[in-house]
């Protein structure tokens, strides 16, 4: 045991407190307020640590939207966390930490800066005991300073994720829909793209049907070409699932380009159809007059009109196979056009049972069609020779018909032709006959009549061979040229 007289031997009067003949100045009450207002900061500079460790595991989930109700849910919760990482008590909590050095300090007009530089040294002249813990409220305030930035860098961060997941949840649900609507239209243009109408006034309804149709899906294409565009702003902006996005893409533009070009090839065969059927009809409704004007047998005898109603008769035919050429051309050609178009959607991947849902994960990329990828199995899909039979053969029909008209129409026009060109021939030999007639009652008999001598010497004789060879040559001459 050592009396108080001898502390002062062992230890420095300075550490000594004043009932124990020292000169350290020690309050106890002062002490305790001091302890307890250390002891209250470290409880709460915990306890904040602890509640923004939880806000940084909290960011740390991987917690990002399905689809976009959640997606956006995803960004509602986020921005509740920005909010409690603001509301943490940091600002309060620093002042709380400043005021307590200052206390500890005993200078209670200093304040500290922000890095809370030469705080040791300011409180060099407090009780030892409270001084230790000064390293410690200083290193407390700085993990909460140093917690919350990390928190806000972390928080821009995933909020950046989660606008990237919104936008792609967006992307996918609108390619969902482009799919889905394509899907279910192609499906509605394979049940009667072969079909052309049965008549002129049939096929320009279904033409004007189409086209309704086409300008219908041209304003689809406005989506889908945004729906592009948004795409390649987002791989361009270097999303992370750039891949998936290109992919995609890539899918919609060609399930758009082969449902366009079916399209257009059933815009060409229509136009080709009422073509068809107007040229097929006019030559029908033309018919009746053809016959007439073949079946017509009241044929003139005057040469003139004979020759005019050859001349006539010719324009008819060439009328004809004016008229039936048409028809022959655009039935080739929608034939043709007809075959195209089966190809064409013949290269249409089989629907699914079912649009396809595209769906990005961390993992993988969920691609479901209801009954598997794009090329699988469809109950119903373009049979290229059914679909081309069912199209051609009302085609085939009328051509049948109409070369049935021309044929008949040929056999009258050939039979009026040849009585005309007999009416003529009998009307110009006719002709000649009474020339021939003619020229022998006034000129053949009056020459015979006035030179029946026979000349008396050799060289009249010779003059009268003459004149008579001379007029035997032009009397065979109108004979031959009567009979020819």
């Amino acid at each position: 045991m050592i009396s108080t007289e001898g502390l002062s031997k062992v230890v420095d009067s300075s550490q000594l407190t004043s009932d124990l003949e020292g000169s350290l100045h020690y309050d106890h009450a002062q002490w305790i307020d001091m302890r307890l207002a250390v002891e209250d900061f470290l409880w709460q500079a915990t306890d904040l640590l602890d509640r923004l460790d939880d806000l940084q595991e909290d960011l740390s989930r991987s917690d990002f939207g399905e689809d976009v109700p959640s997606a956006k849910h995803g960004l509602d919760l986020h921005a509740e966390i920005k909010k409690r990482i603001l509301k943490a008590p940091v600002e309060e909590l620093d002042l709380t930490g400043q005021r307590l050095l200052q206390r500890l300090s005993g200078d209670t007009s200093s304040g500290y800066d922000s890095g809370y530089s030469g705080r040791e040294s300011e409180a060099s002249t407090t009780n030892p005991d409270l001084q230790a813990s000064v390293p410690q409220i200083l290193h407390n305030l700085d993990s909460i300073r140093a917690s919350q930035n990390h928190l806000l860098q972390l928080w821009h961060h995933k909020k950046a994720k989660l606008d990237q997941c919104f936008q792609l949840r967006l992307f996918e649900q609108d390619c969902e829909k482009m799919f889905e609507w394509i899907c279910h239209n192609r499906d509605v243009f394979l049940m009667n793209y072969v079909e052309i109408g049965h008549s002129y006034t049939l096929a320009k309804e279904l033409q004007e049907e189409h086209n309704h149709f086409t300008m219908s899906s041209m304003n689809v294409y406005v989506n889908i070409n945004r729906i592009l565009a948004v795409a390649t702003r987002m791989m361009e902006s270097g999303h992370y699932a750039s891949s998936h996005i290109r992919s995609v893409a890539n899918r919609l533009d060609r399930a758009w380009k082969e449902f366009a070009a079916g399209l257009d090839e059933r815009t060409a065969v229509l136009a080709l159809s009422v073509l068809f059927h107007h040229k097929a009809e006019q030559y029908v409704e033309n018919v009746g007059t053809w016959n007439q004007a073949c079946e017509n047998m009241s044929i003139p005898s005057e040469i003139m009109l004979l020759e005019s109603a050859i001349h006539q008769h010719q324009n008819h035919y060439e009328s004809m196979c004016q008229a039936y050429t048409e028809v022959y051309n655009a039935y080739q050609s929608l034939l043709n056009g007809l075959d195209l178009l089966v190809q064409v959607c013949l290269n249409f991947p089989p629907p699914p049972s079912r649009p396809p849902r595209i769906h990005y994960t961390n993992i993988t990329i969920i691609n479901t069609d209801g009954g598997g990828s794009d090329s699988s199995a469809s109950s119903r899909g373009p049979n290229p020779a059914a679909d081309y039979s069912e199209g051609a053969s009302h085609v085939l029909a009328v051509i049948h018909q109409i070369l049935n008209h021309h044929r008949s129409l040929e056999h009258r026009w050939l039979t009026k032709k040849i009585k005309l060109h007999q009416r003529l021939a009998l009307r110009l030999f006719q002709e000649d006959v009474k020339q021939v007639l003619d020229w022998l009652a006034n000129h053949g008999e009056v020459f015979l009549r006035k030179n029946t001598g026979v000349g008396r010497n050799l060289q009249k004789a010779r003059v009268y061979q003459k004149s008579h060879e001379h007029f035997e040559n032009v009397a065979q001459k109108l004979s031959i040229e009567a009979v020819e």
